[in-house]
Parts: C-alpha cells; sequence; structure tokens
C-alpha cells in the first residue's frame, strides 16, 4: 500500500507575523476563551480534586491513580472513530456535547459527596463517562484552530494554544486546591460544573467548520484515517515520544499529593502552589518558542526538552524539602512547554488538511496515553508508602522518549 504523503507546508506571509494576526481571526477569541475555561475545569482542576477526593474520601493512592487512569484512558480507545465524526461533521458540535456531559457529571458527584454516598465504583464509572467525550473535545479544538488560522501563523497560534493550557495550569489546580482545602470536594465540583455552563455560552459566538464534502461512511473513514497515520512515520513517532513524555505531569499529580499532603502532612492548597509552580517557567519558555519558531529544529529541540524534564524529575526525586521540589518542578514545566510547541507545528506541517481532524485525533490518543497510565502505575507503586519507584520510572519513560524521536524523518527525507 502507498504511504500516504507527509505534507510540510511552506511558510507564506510576513517572516515575523505578529500575535495580533491571531486575534483578527473571526472566531478566534472566543474560540480561546471556551476551550481555555473548559481546560481550566477539565484539565486544571479535575485531576487534582479526584486525587484529593480519593485520598481523603478513601485513603487509597492506588484509587485516585486508578480514576485519573480511567478518567483518560477508555476514551482514547474511541480516538479513530472520533477523527471521522470530526472530519465528517465538524467540531463545535461535538466539544460542545463534551461540555454538557461534563456539567452533569459534575453535578451528580457534588449530589452525591454532599449526601455521603459516592463510592469508588461510582466515581469509577463517572470517570469512564468523562474519558469517552473527551477526545471530541481535543481533537476537534486541535483540528479547528488550524482550518481557522493561515500556516504562517502556525507556531505563533501552537504558542499560544499551550501557553492556555499552561495558564490554565498554572491557575486551576491552585484555586482547586484551595477551595477543596476550605470547603471540601462538593464545592468544588460545583463551581466546575458553572465554568463549564458559562464555556457553553461562549462556544455559541465559534462558526462551525466542516471539512468533509463528499464523505463516505464513517466506519469507511475510519479505517482511512487508520490507514494515514500509521502510515505516516512523522505522526507515530510523535505519538510514541509524547506518550513517554508523559510520565512526567502524569507521575507528578499523584505522587505530588502524596509527598506534601501524606508524607510532609502539609495543606492540600500547598499541591496546588507547587503545580503552579510547574507551570511558571513554562509560560516563558513557550512565548519564547513560539516567537522565535521550532521548523527544521523540532527533533532537537524535542530532545532537549526531554533531557531537561527528566533532570527536574530527578531533583524532585532527591528533594530533601519543599524548595528544592519546588525548583524540580519549574524545570519539568519549562521543559514540557516548547516540547509541544515543537510537536503540534511539526504534526500540523506534516499532515494533509483533509486528514486534520483523524490524525489529529489518533495523535491526540498518543500524546495523552502516557498521562493515565503512568498516574495508574505511580498510584500502585506508591501504595507502600515510597513515591521513589514511580519517579524512577517516570524518569526512564522520559529519556526513553528520545529514541521514540529517531524514527521521525528529516524535511528533506522523501515522504
Amino acid at each position: 500500500m502507498r504511504r500516504p504523503a507527509e505534507v510540510t507546508t511552506a511558510p507564506t506571509g510576513a517572516s515575523q507575523p505578529s500575535y495580533g494576526e491571531l486575534w483578527r481571526i473571526p472566531g478566534m477569541r472566543p474560540l480561546a476563551v471556551s476551550v481555555g475555561l473548559s481546560r481550566w475545569v477539565l484539565d486544571g482542576m479535575l485531576p487534582v480534586t479526584v486525587v484529593l477526593t480519593c485520598l481523603r474520601l478513601f485513603g487509597s493512592p492506588a484509587v485516585a491513580g486508578l480514576v485519573v487512569f480511567l478518567g483518560t484512558a477508555p476514551g482514547l480507545l474511541l480516538t479513530p472513530f472520533a477523527g471521522a465524526l470530526l472530519d465528517r461533521r465538524g467540531r463545535i458540535a461535538f466539544i460542545r456535547l463534551d461540555i454538557f456531559v461534563a456539567m452533569a457529571v459534575f453535578a451528580v458527584l457534588a449530589a452525591l459527596i454532599a449526601a455521603g454516598r459516592l463510592t469508588v465504583p461510582v466515581i469509577m464509572i463517572a470517570a469512564v463517562v468523562l474519558s469517552c467525550t473527551r477526545p471530541l473535545a481535543q481533537a476537534g479544538a486541535r483540528a479547528q484552530v488550524p482550518t481557522m488560522t493561515p500556516p504562517h501563523l502556525w507556531d505563533r497560534v501552537n504558542a499560544v494554544d499551550t501557553s492556555v493550557f499552561t495558564v490554565v495550569s498554572l491557575t486551576a489546580p491552585a484555586a482547586a486546591s484551595g477551595l477543596f482545602g476550605l470547603l471540601g470536594p462538593a464545592p468544588v465540583f460545583m463551581v466546575g460544573a458553572g465554568l463549564l455552563l458559562v464555556t457553553a455560552a461562549v462556544l455559541v459566538r465559534v462558526p462551525e467548520t466542516v471539512v468533509a464534502t463528499d464523505p463516505a461512511s464513517v466506519w469507511q473513514e475510519t479505517r482511512t484515517g487508520l490507514r494515514y497515520f500509521l502510515h505516516n512515520r512523522t505522526l507515530i513517532g510523535l505519538a510514541l515520544s509524547s506518550s513517554l513524555i508523559g510520565f512526567a505531569p502524569g507521575t507528578i499529580i499523584v505522587v505530588l499529593p502524596i509527598i506534601i499532603v501524606n508524607h510532609m502532612h502539609q495543606s492540600a492548597g500547598l499541591v496546588g502552589l507547587l503545580l503552579a509552580v510547574e507551570q511558571g517557567g513554562a509560560v516563558v519558555a513557550l512565548f519564547v518558542a513560539g516567537r522565535l519558531g521550532t521548523r527544521g529544529r523540532e527533533v532537537p529541540l524535542m530532545s532537549v526538552c526531554a533531557v531537561a524534564a527528566s533532570a527536574g524529575l530527578a531533583l524532585i526525586l532527591v528533594a530533601p524539602g519543599i524548595p528544592l521540589i519546588a525548583v524540580g518542578l519549574l524545570v519539568v514545566g519549562a521543559a514540557i512547554g516548547p516540547y509541544w510547541v515543537a510537536v503540534y507545528g511539526l504534526r500540523q506541517r506534516r499532515t494533509a488538511p483533509h486528514m486534520f481532524a483523524r490524525a489529529f485525533a489518533l495523535s491526540y490518543a498518543g500524546n495523552v496515553a502516557g498521562q493515565p497510565l503512568s498516574s495508574a502505575l505511580a498510584g500502585s507503586l506508591s501504595s507502600a508508602g515510597s513515591v521513589v519507584p514511580a519517579l524512577g520510572v517516570a524518569i526512564a519513560a522520559t529519556l526513553l522518549a528520545i529514541v521514540a524521536m529517531l524514527g521521525i524523518p528529516d524535511d528533506s527525507a522523501p515522504s
């Protein structure tokens, strides 16, 4: 079978485009606000809230890690089908579906917690439900942005997109941890449901984009997307390396509350502040990477970021106290931020535009697969009381990401 071409889109327009150009694109502002708010709740507040809730109500790191795993992993199995739907029917409707499902789940969890009736099986089922619609929203947003944006602005928009996630990670865990410490878990879930309602309202202002003009059946387009992805060496290499890089944040979200709350007997609010420190260094690094551009040097930059992230994890492993833990988290955040700018830019340049949603949905599965797996593994390895094995596995996985990058062809390689 002939391998689909890996598309490299040449830059057009001004050599030094301004970030201000992005906000003149119709629908870009409300899209950024809605995606940012949904990430603030579902990617920023939710994981740390789930871990703290499981530690308080059930007293089990293993349960906490498993619930984080179930909040992502089951939905990854649906990504090939999700990509076909997004290319076929557009993106905004499915982003909205994810928001409404999450609102309902949050309200149910808050009610059960307030009534004292939340059980381990129920929170696991809730996590699975949330995971099933999340790929639609994540891949939909990733495909919508380059569809709305000219190629010469892709590095800029990728830096902004990643920085939105960084700002989310900088503020949401701290806010969720602070609310959790003051009021308990139920109010945190109610606040999340309210913010998702605002997100749904803002999303109304974003125009829908339908890519497929004469679509085949969903199953046929799903198979086409799978074939395209599996024969694109760039997408495969990025998915493998991203999964391994994901062990760093996936492990931190579980072991950090264990270290701070269980071992050091500090408040849950401190967990959020330290997670904010992790993202603080990433903010500057992201905008520098977006400003300088990553074209032609993506793989070397990604390799350096992997080495730096492993060094940050090693600092956390040997840290005798909170200050060195904070330094390690700062290094991890500053390393992983530019890594994603390079990944998104290279992925967009090596993917045919009509395959954006299907390719990005499958890439999303690869990007995040390491995080839930590492969270479940970290919870299990930490059940005996020590976080050393979990951090050791995360360091090894982060370094192995460099090996996965070796399969990515350079710009001179034939398609």
